[in-house]
């Protein structure tokens, strides 16, 4: 991802490396050393390395500074310790020297956080955080810093935040939020600011909205002072108005794919002339009002930041407010349902729904996918707006294939499971028994994986990028008994049984709710067995496979008919997760709502991910016959 601002000196590109969950762990920066892209150095400069726990909580976080800025290289080298049986943060290490930078997280000592009873954090003791107290409906309602500065909140029903007061000894500014119907932010007041019109209540932003919001127009209107009389009577023409246009206070952000404002412009524009003697305009530069660029996890690039003097911007990652009151610039984001800390890459407290990703360490950001997804206010991973998340997955698997980033690290480590897998078969396909065992238990397709397995790694690479080079190949290679199931860039495959193969129809699964109900009956043991090479089909169709959940199986198993959408595959992974929860017996015995309630998941889960009518209305029809089929067994 490269990133070309002006006021933040260096154009620089980023690159990104991924483990086999999706989870970034490392990110590299690339400097632009001539007017192209493609005149690129690799520098030192804000290299990322991050590991993490079975849980997903961060283990580790190595991140370097700016020396593109003359600062030292070494920023943060953190290790995190947790309370010990809990996903609680206990304190964070840092061995690099805390004088490097003034920005960063520093060495804590132990018990630095402490948390309420339900994983609350109560107190921060390195950022002067005393005491943080709780609403019952897991909002901040006060936080105490260092006993002489308190900031209160209050929330609206629907949990939107409607004040802020920060009381300092004895001053108190609060500002006020105005917002629509569904919790659009429309206006901004502050009140007892002693720098705006002597503490008076005063109109400070007024939100611009399209389709979201696109900026904010500056104001300075005092609320209590009379109005101006802008009307005039010049001397025999009669009345007219005055009215005074300012350009420069309406403010547009320039945001990228995750809803990060990256740069604000205002109204203004500049234009220059093609030659000192020729006072033609030639073009217009805008108005660069503020810029900022963000690690992946949201803490700002130390000295890769710009603002005119006092035009700080209200929103910045993700598009969510800083509480620049509480840790600093950019240091605490309000997500609307939680609070969180991008230089940890936490929340402060537990996910609300945090039932519903049981994969997933309940403090986690973003699935631990920053660049992929921004957080949806604060309750789950949001990839509407990734447009890359979306190319992978129609169609998806042969596309990411057949690419030159076949070679970075998440594409290799498919291709290296899927060398795996034939290696481990291809002595039983030497010979001729041993192909009849292969084709009736694989088929067809892996025989022509295992004849060139035991190659060279680079011819191999070779082979396999030539032989997905059409997207119709991919129904020779992929062999019915096939388990896993294609994830993230459709490069990670969780294999149960003996072969993972590449499943086709198991690269639409959803990619919300669906993607963790998947990956779950996966973890459980559940295989997904998709059959493409006609020798599967007629295996399976002659044991009468329909796309149906099995629980009777060790660990459970989803048969899937030739290129099954993806709201088949999730509809047998929510069974395996109904009788996880109630058991054989009572999905057996209630078996009608069990499938009302699937269908009604299914429908949620369609209309979120923008399924087609025609998949939708099929599900509305098999709930509704189901439903019939209910009431005829309770008359």
């Amino acid at each position: 991802m490269g990133l070309r601002v002006r006021g933040l000196n260096n154009s620089l590109l980023y690159n990104y490396q991924y483990d086999q969950l999706n989870r970034l762990v490392g990110m590299d920066a690339w400097n632009r050393t001539g007017s192209a892209w493609s005149a690129i150095t690799k520098v030192p400069d804000f290299k990322e390395n991050i590991a993490y726990d079975p849980n997903g909580n961060i283990l580790k976080y190595k991140r370097a500074g700016n020396t593109l800025a003359g600062q030292p290289i070494g920023m943060d080298s953190l290790a995190y310790s947790y309370i010990a049986g809990t996903n609680k943060l206990d304190h964070i290490s840092d061995s690099v020297p805390s004088g490097n930078y003034t920005t960063d997280i520093d060495g804590q000592s132990s018990g630095n956080y402490k948390y309420d009873s339900i994983g609350q954090l109560i107190s921060d003791a390195a950022s002067g955080i005393s005491n943080i107290n709780w609403t019952v409906y897991g909002k901040i309602a006060s936080i105490t810093k260092g006993g002489d500065t308190t900031i209160y909140y209050t929330y609206d029903p629907g949990g939107n935040r409607i004040s802020k007061s920060v009381v300092h000894f004895t001053d108190t500014t609060t500002t006020w939020y105005v917002r629509d119907a569904q919790g659009n932010v429309l206006s901004i007041y502050t009140y007892g600011d002693p720098a705006v019109h002597g503490r008076a209540l005063t109109q400070t932003e007024l939100h611009i909205y399209g389709s979201s919001r696109l900026g904010i127009l500056k104001m300075n209107r005092d609320v209590a002072a009379a109005p101006i009389d802008t009307v005039l009577f010049p001397p025999f023409d009669g009345i007219g108005n005055n009215i005074t246009f300012t350009r420069g206070n309406k403010l547009f952000e320039l945001t990228n794919h995750l809803g990060n404002v990256l740069a604000t412009v205002s109204d203004k524009r500049f234009g220059v002339v093609a030659a000192p003697a020729d006072m033609t305009v030639a073009y217009f530069i805008p108005d660069l009002v503020s810029a900022n660029d963000y690690y992946p996890f949201g803490s700002l690039e130390p000295y890769r930041s710009y603002a005119k003097s006092g035009a700080g911007y209200r929103y910045g990652f993700n598009g969510k407010e800083n509480d620049n009151e509480v840790q600093g610039v950019g240091d605490q984001i309000d997500y609307g349902m939680r609070v969180y800390d991008p230089r940890a890459g936490r929340f402060l407290s537990v996910d609300p729904i945090t039932q519903k990703f049981p994969n997933l360490t309940p403090y986690q950001f973003a699935s631990n996918t920053p660049i992929w997804a921004s957080d949806l206010d604060g309750l789950e991973a949001d990839y509407s707006n990734a447009k890359m998340a979306k190319e992978a997955y129609i169609p998806g698997v042969p596309k990411i294939l057949q690419l030159e980033t076949f070679k970075n690290n998440v594409a290799t480590a498919t291709y290296n499971s899927i060398i795996q897998d034939a290696q481990d078969v291809v002595n039983v396909a030497s010979s001729s028994k041993g192909r009849k065992e292969v084709l009736a238990k694989y088929g067809g397709g892996f025989l022509k994986l295992a004849q060139f397995s035991n190659s060279p790694i680079d011819q191999q690479y070779t082979s396999l990028k030539r032989y997905f080079s059409d997207v119709s190949n991919i129904e020779d290679f992929v062999g019915g008994m096939t388990a896993g199931s294609i994830e993230g860039f459709g490069a990670s495959i969780l294999a149960r049984g003996t072969a993972a193969m590449i499943a086709k129809g198991a690269s639409y699964m959803a990619l919300y709710e669906g993607n963790s109900i998947i990956n779950k009956a996966i973890e459980d043991g559940v295989r997904i067995i998709e059959a493409t090479h006609p020798d599967d089909v007629n295996y399976l169709k002659a044991r009468g496979a329909q796309a149906t959940y099995m629980a009777d199986q060790e660990g459970g198993l989803i048969l899937l008919q030739p290129n099954a959408p993806r709201s088949h595959l999730l509809e047998e992974a929510i069974h395996h997760e109904q009788v996880m929860q109630k058991g054989n017996e009572y999905f057996s015995a209630h078996v009608n709502e069990m499938e009302i309630g699937a269908q009604d998941k299914l429908l949620r889960i369609g209309a979120k991910e923008g399924w087609s009518k025609k998949e939708l209305d099929e599900i509305r029809g098999a709930k509704a016959a189901y439903e019939r089929a209910l009431k005829r067994q309770n008359k």
